[in-house]
Order: C-alpha cells, then structure tokens, then sequence
C-alpha cells in the first residue's frame, strides 16, 4: 500500500506486543521502522539497492509468516515452530535457527547450513537495533490475536446511524457483532455521523481499520477510508458546473459573506462548510437559482443510515472473500481493491493504494430561494 504516513499506529494493530515487538512488526509488515533512518534491502548480486518498504518480509510470508506462493516462488515458513526445528528437503536439510543464524539469513541470505537462499530473498541492511527489534516479533509471528476477532465473533463498531437494522450474519463460524460505541477491541469502526473527526482522530493514533463518510481533507493515513469526495473534489465539481454553463462564477469555502451585491448573472458557488455556516434566507432574492450548493450525497433524512449500510455491505464482502485466517492488514489490502461499488444514496465508491477518498463525484443542488429549499439539480457532477 502506498499510503503509508500512518505507520505508527499500524504498528499497533497487534495487540499483546512490547515496544520492541511492536518495532519488529512493523519492519515485518512495511520495512520501516518509527525512528530517523530507511532500511534498505539488495536483490541478486547486491548490485540493486531499494528501500525495504518495496518489499517487506509479509508481501512473500504473508502476514501470519506461513509463506505465500507466487509466480513459481514458495517462500519458506518462518514462523517460530518452522524454524526452530530442523528440516530435510529432498538432498537439502538443515538445522534448527538460532537468533544469530536467523540475523544471517535476514541480513547475508544464508540459511542455517550455511546454503544460499533463494535469490528472490532480498538481503536486508539492519542496524543492531533494527535486528533485535525483527528477531523479537518473529519469535511471536503468527500467534498475534487481531483486535476485535474471536472464534465465534468479529466486532464492528457502528457510529452515526441508529436507526440501522443489522440482520444477524454470521461467516465462517463468526457472527458479526455490532457495537454502537467506538469500543477499542473491534476490528473494524464505521463513523457515519455529521462530524467523524473524533474517529478519524482515533484511527491516526490506533490503526483501527475505519470507514468514515465524509473528510474535509483526503485521506492520508493508510487504515482511513472515506465514503465521498473530499473538499478539493467538491471545488473541483462546483467549477466544472459553472464552466459547462458558460457561467461567471464566484467560490465561497468558509461562508457566503461578501454575496449581497453579486450581479445576477454570476453564480455563487457554496461548498459544504460554507452552506453549513450561510444563513441562506438572506441571501437576494435576485440569486433565485444562481447559488450553487455542493454536498457530498444527497441531504436525505436517511442519509446516515445508507452510507452505514453501504460501508457494512463493503465490509462484509470484503471478509467475506479473505476468510476466517482475515487480519487488519489483509482487509485494508483489499478495501485497496473496492472498484465502483454502487449503494443506495451515494456515488460509485472506487479505492485504491493511492487513494482512499471514494469518490470525486459531488452532490450539486441549486438553491431555490422563494422556498428557501434545494433542488435536486444538477445532481452528480465530477470535476475536471
């Protein structure tokens, strides 16, 4: 994934690790570390040198460290009962690692016979201190419990919308159990209120996974999905609108203060925010069908309630096809993948590893000012 500036609180999603554990997990998982230096890795003859965030020990062992196959590539099952034991491949056998044998193969590319590895292991340049961090969280690799999971559950904190119904649902043996408060031990949290910044707050420091409806700003944290489009987009969209009418246009972000004497030819472009803090019934009357409201979905009295759902329904499909060996990291993985999933109420909601804003089609309504009501037009607009 490539929005990575939330990496300290990733490193917290494994609950039960020290510090130092929690350092090497997230070596394990992203190929950096939360102090000053990169680590960097070598490939083949170690002529090729490339941050390790390119190629972390989980893209090839997986998450749980059992190796994952690919391309013809089965990398090795490192976690601790796999290597501390002795193991006999074919002509091939080796010994049990040690901590100092394992710093080798990480760092050299030997294994504990002193073979070469695969050359498809990279080579990796650790300080001492990078090492002792690494080696402490793979003697725990694979037993790490996920937040939020138990056998016989998975907790999704719901935020926002009350008066949704959650049919009971269960998936490989696990029912899917619903909080309505932002409860730490759960996997996952959907904020779907007027002001989901207190989640998103959250979410930067813990690394919980979250599904928020609406950010002022893009989001730049790696375990934060936005529903809608973001303040830039409903700018973007306002402008496009004005231009595909061939219309003079003036923008208001903050309020509608300085409108009282626009000429009547010239629209007045509102986003959100500004609608938000503009007492639109003293607004001219000469503006009737000139002000140009944006909104990230359509203001209907069930709003909230459709974007918790259609967040849920994501949800759901998303653990749905990774099974019950799911993880937090596994599961944003895939929110990365989430291409045009249509839902009652709201745009398409497109993700991925460079963007975590689901839409950048906005909500545009004309201000009706007789009945101080807004229209339904022109509706969903895309900016340029």
């Amino acid at each position: 994934m490539m929005l990575r500036m939330g990496f300290v609180a990733l490193a917290m999603l494994g609950a039960g690790l020290t510090e130092q554990q929690q350092r090497g997990r997230e070596i394990f998982l992203h190929g950096q570390t939360d102090s000053n230096h990169s680590i960097d890795a070598t490939l083949g003859n170690e002529s090729t040198v490339v941050p390790a965030t390119l190629l972390p020990c989980a893209n090839c062992h997986g998450d749980d460290a059992h190796g994952k196959p690919e391309g013809g590539v089965r990398p090795a099952d490192i976690t601790p009962v796999a290597l501390t034991r002795s193991l006999t491949l074919g002509s091939r056998s080796r010994p049990a690692y040690t901590p100092s044998l394992l710093k080798r193969a990480i760092t050299m590319g030997l294994d504990s016979a002193g073979n070469p590895l695969d050359n498809a292991m990279p080579h990796f340049r650790l300080t001492q201190q990078d090492a002792r961090d690494l080696l402490a969280y793979l003697d725990v690799v694979g037993s790490v419990s996920q937040p939020g999971i138990g056998d016989d559950r998975i907790r999704i904190n719901v935020l926002g919308a009350d008066d949704l119904v959650v049919a009971d649902a269960s998936m490989y043996g696990r029912r899917i159990e619903i909080s309505r408060t932002r409860d730490d031990d759960a996997f996952l949290t959907i904020d779907t209120s007027a002001d989901s910044s207190a989640s998103i707050a959250a979410a930067t420091r813990d690394g919980m996974p979250t599904i928020a409806t609406y950010a002022a700003q893009a989001a730049t944290v790696a375990n934060i999905f936005i529903l809608t489009a973001s303040m830039q987009d409903q700018i973007a969209a306002l402008e496009t609108y004005a231009r595909s009418i061939n219309s003079r246009s003036i923008l208001r972000t903050k309020d509608c203060s300085g409108t009282s004497h626009i000429a009547t030819d010239t629209l007045v472009l509102l986003t959100s925010a500004a609608a938000q803090n503009c007492a639109l019934n003293s607004l001219p009357a000469a503006l009737d069908q000139r002000v140009i409201v944006a909104a990230p979905m359509p203001p209907t009295p069930q709003g909230n309630r459709d974007a918790a759902s259609a967040a849920l329904s994501i949800a759901t499909s998303v653990l749905a096809q990774l099974g019950r060996d799911v993880t937090r990291r596994t599961f944003l993985d895939a929110l990365e993948h989430i291409y045009r999933s249509e839902h009652a109420g709201l745009a398409p909601i497109t993700w991925s590893s460079q963007r975590h804003v689901g839409s950048k089609a906005v909500w545009l309504m004309k201000l009706k000012l007789p009945e101080q009501r807004l229209s339904g037009e022109p509706g969903w607009v895309e900016g340029e």
